[in-house]
């Protein structure tokens, strides 16, 4: 699968093989295109990128890394970070990556946000299991883990909080 073709997904789990990429930014002159052509297609296409900027957030960096291997297939990183505080990375390699919102504040509004949340995999076909996460921890964070169970795909969806707040959504997929 070519990596042009898996983000509108921004559902999968990253592996990677290469070596650490030095990291440009995404409208720099010696960037590879995918940089802009990704930060471009995530504000298009993310609905909880969409919700923060239809409440007044702006585009305040876009940074990465994009390395194509012999295979012609792409392996990347882009970070976008956001005026409201807002950070986001998506990590992708052939078949695979992940995307992370994060809000190191706390979400403004929990139930807006998973409603949209739950809208964006409804979008992206993924039946996830909303009723029955899995409860466990990553550090001081709790981590609730949603799945879903009848998909290809591999579909996870975990929010993480801190001190009773959502600060992280972290979606994955995997072909």
């Amino acid at each position: 699968m070519r990596l042009d073709r898996l983000i509108p997904w921004v559902l999968a789990y990253a592996v990677f093989a290469a070596p650490a990429l030095a990291e440009s930014s995404c409208d720099a002159a010696d960037a590879h295109p995918w940089l802009a052509k990704s930060s471009q297609r995530m504000t298009q296409l993310n609905l909880l990128i969409q919700d923060a900027m239809s409440r007044g957030a702006t585009l305040e960096s876009c940074s990465g890394t994009a390395t194509e291997g012999e295979d012609g297939e792409l392996s990347g990183e882009l970070k976008l970070t956001f005026s409201d505080g807002l950070r986001f990375r998506f990590e992708a390699a052939p078949g695979t990556g992940v995307a992370l919102h994060e809000m190191p504040g706390g979400f403004p509004d929990e139930a807006a946000t998973l409603e949209v949340l739950r809208r964006y995999a409804q979008r992206m076909a993924l039946q996830m299991d909303w009723e029955n996460p899995e409860i466990g921890t990553e550090g001081e964070r709790e981590v609730r883990t949603y799945r879903a169970p009848d998909s290809d795909s591999n579909a996870v969806a975990a929010l993480l909080y801190a001190d009773g707040a959502l600060v992280a959504i972290r979606l994955s997929s995997s072909d």
